[in-house]
């Protein structure tokens, strides 16, 4: 009617989030080699608690709302045994001969190690006892997203991701994370699933077990070059890397989703969860953490 597409009010808070984070992530440090740090998307579950009542975050909205975080909120990436459970059965229905999803299992330890101003992680193989990698996580910032229709909230988070030189020899870890992950690589996306366990210095547990799930974009060049199109005022396609068609093929993706969290057999919808549901499957959407959350209601 008025000759142009109106952006939804979301898409535009999510884009803007993301050009401006990328843009701060981009001025930071090197690693000590000179390399360039890696930028790292990622989306995880859980819920956002007030501090106060020790309970969910509780808004007058009656759908998905970006937040502003304040002092007295925060976000607890966890959730119930059986939900994570759960997706798990959804990604293993999907790891199939000829399928496009690859699967690992990893148990590894993550060892913190306080340097200056700098928190160190060296992660290990539990099974070879070989060092993985050794790096400094730097976080640029986060998005938080109240889904009041739904048992689970996301969080988009922008890091830095920084090679570092390993510790001193013999220098004890400030404390530890073990993680028994499921991996899950589809092609612009890995999804883990985890277990963590967390150790003090004496390798005393602390706190009960955690069940995660995040979901990061892997495809940093190509989303990099629609951001630069965007602020040059060139033709891009920036927003639709964050929009989710929820007409169309967007809403019938979505329900088959939910269809196989009810006992449904559609393999292949599932598969388009990990990707969300667009023409181009090197499209990057917030929204897939969002149905990821979403998904769940009908089981719960």
């Amino acid at each position: 009617m008025f000759g142009r597409r109106i952006e939804d009010d979301m898409v535009l808070k999510v884009a803007e989030f993301l050009r401006r984070s990328i843009n701060s992530a981009r001025s930071g440090a090197r690693g000590p080699d000179g390399r360039a740090p890696h930028i790292e998307i990622e989306g995880k579950l859980g819920i956002i608690l007030n501090k106060d009542t020790r309970s969910r975050l509780q808004l007058p909205v009656q759908s998905e709302t970006v937040i502003t975080t304040t002092p007295n909120c925060r976000f607890e990436s966890d959730m119930t045994m059986d939900q994570h459970a759960h997706f798990n059965n959804i990604l293993n229905s999907l790891v199939r001969p000829g399928g496009k999803t690859i699967y690992k299992h990893k148990y590894e330890m993550d060892h913190y190690h306080q340097q200056g101003g700098n928190k160190l992680r060296v992660t290990v193989d539990t099974k070879t006892n070989q060092v993985k990698e050794v790096m400094v996580k730097k976080r640029i910032a986060d998005l938080e997203v109240h889904l009041p229709n739904s048992p689970l909230d996301f969080r988009i988070s922008v890091n830095l991701e920084i090679p570092a030189q390993p510790p001193p020899k013999g220098d004890l870890a400030d404390y530890k994370r073990y993680k028994d992950r499921l991996s899950y690589t589809h092609e612009a996306f890995a999804v883990d699933l985890t277990q963590v366990k967390e150790f003090d210095a004496y390798d005393r547990p602390k706190g009960d077990p955690k069940h995660e799930l995040e979901i990061e974009f892997l495809r940093m060049p190509e989303l990099l070059q629609e951001k630069n199109k965007w602020e040059n005022k060139q033709q891009h396609r920036f927003y639709e890397y964050v929009e989710y068609k929820a007409q169309s093929a967007g809403g019938t993706r979505k329900e088959y989703v939910e269809q196989l969290l009810e006992g449904g057999e559609d393999n292949d919808a599932v598969e388009d969860f990990l990707y969300v549901a667009t023409e181009d499957k090197s499209r990057v959407s917030f929204v897939v953490f969002g149905t990821a959350a979403k998904a769940v209601r009908s089981s719960w």
